[in-house]
């Protein structure tokens, strides 16, 4: 089976090295698969350290979002079978050899080398994710395959961080709107669904190397929350009533505030209970509630902020449709 690896980066410098050895040492033919690294308008020094490999390099002129970036990889790739890999992740050595014995598209990897207490923002979204995933999070809890269709879709763990497919199934599956506030995973794994179960598969494995400092993290969850807002909250689902009960809550925290002093003060006490009852609620252990005190609050502002920024741009994309 020959497969092209498209890789997709954005300002990756510290990572893509890494990333692009573990897929040059792969026990895999060296004939039957390629490496396609799309620079998507980096600024640093990615560009520089990707043209020291043996790989194919198409450089974006400005940063145009992953869409795009994973649409020109996939366009260029000499073989019909993807595996699309993020530039933080570092592949097993057997990647493409499992991904070839599963025999399977689309097939999702399943083990993503998680270590809960690398960082306090790795054990933040370990416990984050093992309550809004339950049952299926982590998935070594729940066995080797895990089938994703339209009815589970929602409630399963999935992404695009290793996404194994077909180019036909790709370029048809991909959203009709495409930018760098658009949902791209999501809204192309749920088109894909439509066709076919996906697979998320413990034998793929690699390893996420999480963000962990608190400026790029928070400038990620940022972004995510935008790329949420575009697909959970354009339509009725658990997280929309959710979303209107947050934005109810808020709305009056604000009036309130304005209207008198002491009731911002309320506020305040009432947001630090719910803060101490979430960390109840998702830890673990007594060093999980600590975390989650000290990183927990900071993450989840701007992960709103993301999603007001999305609503905001969703109002004036909905007027200027409009006129």
């Amino acid at each position: 089976m020959k497969i092209s690896v498209v890789v997709p980066v954005y300002n990756g410098e510290q990572t893509i090295a890494s990333c692009l050895e573990a897929l040059l040492r792969q026990e895999y033919p060296p004939g039957d698969y390629e490496i396609v690294v799309v620079n998507d308008g980096s600024r640093d020094g990615t560009r520089r350290i990707v043209q020291e490999y043996p790989v194919r390099l198409i450089n974006l002129p400005d940063n145009r979002g992953r869409i795009i970036a994973r649409k020109r990889g996939a366009q260029a790739a000499a073989y019909p079978n993807l595996l699309f890999i993020d530039a933080r992740a570092i592949a097993a050595r057997d990647l493409l050899r499992q991904a070839a014995r599963i025999n399977y598209q689309p097939l999702m990897a399943g083990e993503l080398g998680e270590d809960k207490y690398r960082s306090p923002f790795d054990t933040l979204f370990y416990l984050i994710r093992r309550k809004v995933y339950a049952p299926y999070y982590p998935q070594r809890d729940w066995g080797e395959q895990l089938w994703i269709d339209e009815e589970n879709f929602v409630k399963t763990p999935k992404g695009t961080t290793c996404l194994f497919c077909s180019k036909q199934l790709f370029l048809q599956s991909l959203p009709q709107r495409q930018g760098k506030t658009v949902s791209d995973d999501t809204l192309l794994l749920a088109a894909m669904v439509k066709h076919k179960k996906i697979l998320r598969h413990t034998g793929l494995k690699l390893t996420y190397l999480q963000r962990t400092d608190y400026k790029s993290v928070l400038a990620h969850i940022y972004q995510r929350g935008t790329l949420f807002n575009d697909y959970y909250l354009r339509g009725p689902s658990r997280y929309y009533r959710l979303w209107q009960v947050v934005l109810f809550l808020l709305s009056a925290f604000v009036g309130l505030s304005l209207y008198s002093l002491n009731y911002l003060l309320y506020g305040l006490l009432l947001m630090g209970g719910v803060l101490v009852a979430l960390a109840l609620f998702l830890a673990e252990n007594t060093r999980d509630v600590v975390v989650i005190l000290l990183y927990l609050g900071p993450v989840a502002l701007a992960f709103l902020a993301g999603i007001i920024r999305g609503k905001l741009l969703s109002l004036f994309a909905d007027e200027g449709q409009a006129k």
